[in-house]
């Protein structure tokens, strides 16, 4: 027979948050966050845009960064913070999640960095340092099998080539990862929280 022709469409995903806060009580013995900033998107990022946004992400809130050293010894967060950037069809977004009691706190300071690095730019050392980092890691996925078999998968679906991302790294610039990060709009984001069942 005939071949059948699906089409798929996303939703238009709006720009803006539902809420900028959610709460919720669970039996946890630590409060866990979730502090997410949505971005604008049009259509697919361009891997060097993905790798800009990461290395960003690392910049504000990375284990070598000032800030996460700074809130770490005044107890407001623990080992167990996480920085990321996600991106997919229709969505692009940072987020940092871990475990604390302050954590409205916490999500002012990550905006606080996040408009301070806006306004003076990233560090070269810090720029290159990160960039160094996320080179290595590169480096080292290509010593997992099942990692590279996911990363032939998401370069077809993504029209890239597997060793697209090496090159990049080599001539991405600190311009453009501050072009990038001008890009972040801080208000434009939700923090969720779980917090203490109270007995």
């Amino acid at each position: 027979g005939e071949p059948i022709k699906v089409e798929r469409k996303l939703p238009n995903e709006p720009i803006s948050v539902v809420s900028n806060y959610f709460e919720e009580k669970l039996a946890v013995a630590i409060p866990l966050f979730s502090f997410g900033i949505k971005m604008p998107i049009d259509g697919l990022e361009s891997l060097k845009t993905k790798i800009a946004d990461s290395i960003i992400a690392d910049c504000v809130m990375g284990k070598s960064s000032k800030l996460y050293n700074r809130l770490l010894e005044k107890g407001f967060i623990n080992k167990n913070l996480e920085c990321d950037f996600m991106h997919g069809p229709g969505y692009k977004l940072f987020v940092f999640t871990g475990e604390s009691r302050e954590a409205k706190k916490v999500v002012e300071e990550i905006k606080s960095e996040i408009l301070t690095l806006q306004e003076k730019g990233i560090k070269k050392e810090d720029y290159e340092r990160i960039l160094k980092m996320h080179y290595g890691r590169a480096i080292m996925d290509y010593n997992d099998i099942e990692g590279l078999g996911n990363d032939m998968v998401s370069c077809y679906f993504n029209g890239d080539r597997l060793y697209d991302e090496l090159k990049i790294y080599k001539k991405l610039t600190l311009g453009f990862v501050n072009k990038e990060l001008r890009n972040i709009d801080v208000y434009n984001s939700a923090l969720s929280v779980v917090s203490e069942v109270e007995m």
